[in-house]
């Protein structure tokens, strides 16, 4: 579908100009639900040739940050990052059910019932509900209350004791912060304005921090209006009287006849690459520049990997929001290719793909060595599978050199030549192959034999092994590189608990799902659209439903809008129901 206007204005932008004019040189923080939102309202600001300084761009989770700092040092209190977290959640629910209190412990080595668990005790904390309302608490079922309780006393008892701080108790020591600074914006923030954007949650903790800034000076901007739909529960909003075009796009019959109104299509293709060239087609077509589009996806990394593809292809620059997946860089791939190769037994082909794609390099470069080479030579093991059978086929082979003789009517200096090439290919081999597979822990064959309890952390330092033997290039690969590194040494030092081993991977599979800077066409490493998922100037720009929508381009194309993304699963957590998240609220 592609919506295609003409130039106007939103009213959010004029609030921030109205802001901008009065307060010109105040520090001015403005409070949004994401880092990319903010950056793309001051970068419209800047469109509309208003002074953006002063302005100052916050999340909820950085504001409360701020606030509880003086809390934190008091307290003597260190902030918990994901993988701390996810730790820190093993142990409590290792504790709850090993005192017999979870009536699903039967579930316990399930990473997605885990995940469940954990989000249930993260939204119960965000949501500001102590133990002593969750043990009164009339739930749909009791044992489920009985282990909700146990579980959040265990892990808050973790938490006073190694004296970590999570997110709800940042909140919780931001709101007392408020208390002690009277009835005026805290002087922790140092701002003369503080501004809340629309969208942002009136619910939990975070409402609470929220609602009691309200009170004390922070304003709330004003933002289009909605015509012919309430304003949901739960969200911060602040209409303005006067609706624009972009208001009635739910209620078209109510358009006023002196507003203009917006062309709006709808269109279809068999496949997502399909129609993203129908929207190139449409884009040139009507005579657009790339900067004046904007494509809103609800799947952004399909149609992010999609759109690279093409636009590299075509010769079209393009930002992203989100970022691509990581398994559009070499990184990405080996990364999988690793996880796939200890799952499957040690499929040699796995492997021998690597090295054709020149993916896997000897960390010692030496002249001569071609991938095809490589992967010539590493073929002619016939390996198979089997992790013996590596480092047994390559020992032999290496052995085996010396009882090479002439081939008939080869000359001595050839045959040299041809012994030396032969042990330089299989040395790289093993520089290659022994190391990972010396670092990687027992795992069960590919029949699931000779399988024992294995932590994230040790499978984290056979993938980082593993990845040292890949050649990294400027741009993306090299972003990637970096990022997966940090994580998985993060990996090493918290996610420690052992598990079965298809658990084990699927943790660290789900830990390196992340989203890398993409580099398209005319971007450099150096320049600053590379450093940043914000919309640029003679850019196409590519973003998802969360963050879509603000760059105020004069067209909007939405894609994969079918029966299966909009208006989406109707479906409730498994842990904490529709139900008793009524009776909690």
């Amino acid at each position: 579908m592609s919506v295609t206007s003409g130039s106007s204005t939103p009213h959010l932008i004029h609030a921030l100009a109205s802001e901008a004019d009065r307060n010109p040189i105040a520090r001015k923080l403005i409070v949004v639900p994401t880092f990319g939102m903010g950056r793309e309202l001051l970068r419209r600001l800047s469109l509309e040739r208003i002074g953006w300084a002063g302005f100052e761009i916050m999340t909820p989770h950085t504001l409360a940050l701020q606030l509880a700092r003086l809390g934190l040092d008091r307290e003597s209190l260190r902030t918990l990052d994901a993988f701390e977290q996810q730790s820190l959640l093993d142990e409590a629910l290792d504790l709850c059910i090993s005192s017999g209190d979870a009536a699903l412990g039967n579930l316990s080595e399930g990473v997605g019932f885990r995940e469940k668990v954990y989000g249930a005790v993260s939204a119960l904390r965000m949501a500001g509900i102590e133990a002593s309302a969750l043990e009164s608490a009339r739930l749909t079922t009791l044992s489920k209350r009985l282990f909700l309780l146990q579980m959040l006393k265990h892990y808050e008892r973790l938490l006073y004791e190694r004296r970590q701080a999570d997110s709800a108790l940042i909140f919780q020591l931001a709101l007392d912060a408020l208390e002690t600074e009277g009835n005026q914006l805290p002087s922790l923030l140092g701002a003369d304005r503080l501004l809340l954007t629309p969208r942002l949650t009136t619910r939990g903790l975070t409402g609470r921090l929220l609602a009691g800034l309200q009170t004390r000076g922070a304003s709330v901007l004003e933002t289009d209006p909605v015509v012919g739909i309430d304003t949901p529960d739960g969200i911060l909003w602040n209409r303005h009287t006067e609706p624009e075009w972009h208001s009635y796009l739910y209620a078209p019959a109510a358009l006023p006849a002196d507003l203009t109104s917006p062309e709006v299509e709808i269109f279809r293709a068999a496949s997502i690459t399909d129609e993203l060239r129908e929207v190139l087609r449409r884009i040139v077509e009507r005579g657009l520049r790339w900067d004046e589009v904007e494509i809103i996806a609800t799947e952004p990394a399909k149609y992010g990997s999609a759109l690279h593809s093409v636009s590299t292809q075509l010769g079209i620059p393009v930002t992203y929001a989100v970022g691509l997946p990581i398994e559009r860089t070499r990184t990405g791939r080996v990364v999988k290719a690793y996880l796939d190769w200890i799952e499957e037994g040690f499929q040699a082909d796995l492997i021998r793909r690597l090295l054709e794609a020149g993916d896997l390099r000897p960390r010692q470069a030496q002249d001569g060595l071609s991938a095809l080479d490589l992967a010539r030579r590493f073929r002619s093991l016939r390996i198979g599978w089997g992790r013996e059978r590596y480092f047994t086929q390559l020992r032999s082979a290496i052995d085996s050199i010396d009882w090479l003789r002439p081939r008939r009517l080869e000359s001595e200096q050839d045959f040299e030549r041809r012994c030396k090439k032969t042990r330089n290919e299989l040395e790289a081999l093993r520089g290659i192959l022994f190391p990972p597979l010396k670092a990687t822990p027992r795992v069960p064959d590919r029949f699931g034999q000779d399988g024992k309890p294995i932590s994230p952390a040790e499978l984290a330092q056979g993938l980082r092994s593993f990845l040292r033997r890949v050649p990294i290039v400027e741009g993306p690969d090299s972003s990637a590189h970096k990022e997966i590194d940090e994580f998985l040494e993060r990996i090493e030092a918290t996610l420690q608990r052992r598990t079965n081993f298809r658990a084990a991977v699927t943790i660290l599979r789900r830990r390196l799902r992340v989203h890398v800077k993409a580099y398209g066409v005319g971007v450099s490493e150096s320049s600053a659209e590379s450093r940043t998922t914000a919309s640029s100037g003679g850019h196409l720009h590519l973003s998802d439903l969360e963050h879509g929508g603000v760059t105020g381009r004069r067209a909007v194309f939405f894609v994969g809008a079918d029966t299966e993304h909009l208006p989406g699963k109707i479906t409730q957590d498994p842990v904490l129901v529709d139900g008793d998240r009524r009776i909690l609220g």
